[in-house]
């Protein structure tokens, strides 16, 4: 049975050629044509691998880009629950963090801290993927926390006597009350 004169019509890539297929032949391929063999004396065309389908009228193309490296995918599916839970529940300690650190250094301790609660015995070295992969990287974007960053960060902080409020005072908040 011929292809349809409506279906060959249809815009189509260059130096291709259209294939009916199925039980019914009622489905098309489109095949590059990948050059010409010589049998005998005849010059007989060569397909090569099919490059698209023709469905309802129009070309539709196989997407044959290749797969992107896992390590360089974009994560799609994150840890969302127990972080949520998490920061709704402490997230009033922020302002108590902002009034004795630098906006940035509270955020890093508050993300440490609710990574630390929700992922029990995380390493330092594993704070910077337990952030990737949960929600608080939505919640809370662009907070250093590398290996080195952390480290170093946490070091600082307990050589700070003062807790960050740099005149020597202890640091304001409900749990500097005199008694």
């Amino acid at each position: 049975m011929p292809i349809p004169k409506e279906v060959l019509d249809v815009i189509r890539p260059k130096n291709t050629v259209v294939i009916a297929y199925g039980k019914d032949k009622n489905l098309y391929a489109v095949r590059k044509r990948v050059g010409c063999r010589n049998d005998n004396g005849r010059h007989l065309p060569v397909n090569g691998p099919t490059i698209g389908h023709i469905i309802d009228l129009k070309y539709i193309p196989i997407n044959d880009a290749e797969p992107a490296d896992v390590s360089l995918s974009p994560i799609d599916l994150k840890d969302w629950a127990n972080i949520v839970l998490c920061d709704r529940l402490f997230k009033e300690i922020q302002e108590e963090l902002f009034a004795v650190y630098s906006r940035p250094d509270a955020m890093k301790i508050y993300c440490i801290s609710v990574l630390r609660v929700c992922n029990p015995g995380i390493k330092d070295n594993e704070l910077k993927e337990a952030y990737e992969t949960s929600f608080l990287s939505e919640l809370y974007p662009d907070i250093a926390l590398s290996k080195n960053t952390v480290s170093t960060f946490l070091n600082d902080l307990g050589k700070t006597p003062d807790g960050g409020c740099g005149n020597g005072s202890s640091p304001p908040g409900r749990w500097n009350t005199e008694i």
